[in-house]
């Protein structure tokens, strides 16, 4: 177990998404699995998937999207570009969301917050 410094608000958003999205592309028989790890200063919680997976091509665009500006936030938003942007702001570029993933193999997000020190 590991405590973060972090806004539940927020928080509630990216689980709703990661896990929404993980189900929503994984097919019946294949598995969501949660990983959590803590490191100096940061806690990591993966969200990882059986399902369909990235083109390479698809990979790329999101994590460009993930990457983005960020003064580009979109009022009510919840894709993982949005949920990049508000985390950075909140705790600072150091922390964010990581995506791998492979076609036909499934998906990994994977949640670097602040470690409660």
């Amino acid at each position: 177990s590991a405590e973060v410094y972090a806004d539940p608000g927020l928080l509630e958003v990216v689980w709703t998404n990661l896990l929404s999205n993980a189900v929503k592309f994984t097919p019946e028989g294949g598995t969501v699995t949660l990983h959590q790890r803590t490191e100096p200063g940061r806690v990591l919680v993966s969200v990882e998937d059986t399902g369909c997976g990235m083109t390479p091509e698809k990979l790329e665009e999101v994590q460009r999207e993930v990457a983005g500006d960020l003064g580009q936030i979109s009022e009510g938003g919840f894709g993982l570009p949005n949920i990049q942007k508000r985390i950075q702001l909140a705790y600072g570029a150091d922390y964010g969301i990581h995506v791998s993933s492979r076609l036909g193999c499934g998906t990994r997000v994977t949640l670097q917050i602040p470690a409660k020190s």
